[in-house]
């Protein structure tokens, strides 16, 4: 999870509570709407309710680089598969 915000931003304070949460369950949790993909509002939602402290410029990079890299979906958000993969490392 950490190091998904490091993205062209550096550390954030509050990510390191984040640590250790199964991505299973932090998807469930970011995906407000249960449309099993995460917008820009639900992150920022999330972030700010885990007073996990970035900027919304550092908000738009990491939405920024998923789109750069094309993974995100039609709508512009990050779908549930990317978002493992991400986390699990395993994207190329």
């Amino acid at each position: 999870m950490i190091s998904l915000f490091k993205i062209k931003m550096g550390i954030a304070p509050g990510l390191q509570r984040l640590a250790g949460h199964r991505v299973t369950d932090l998807f469930n949790n970011l995906d407000a709407d249960d449309s099993k993909a995460i917008g820009k509002d639900e992150l920022s939602k999330f972030l700010t309710m885990q007073k996990v402290d970035l900027t919304p410029v550092q908000i738009d990079s990491v939405m920024q680089q998923f789109g750069d890299n094309g993974h995100l979906n039609d709508d512009g958000d990050i779908p549930y598969e990317t978002f493992v993969s991400v986390l699990t490392g395993r994207l190329s």
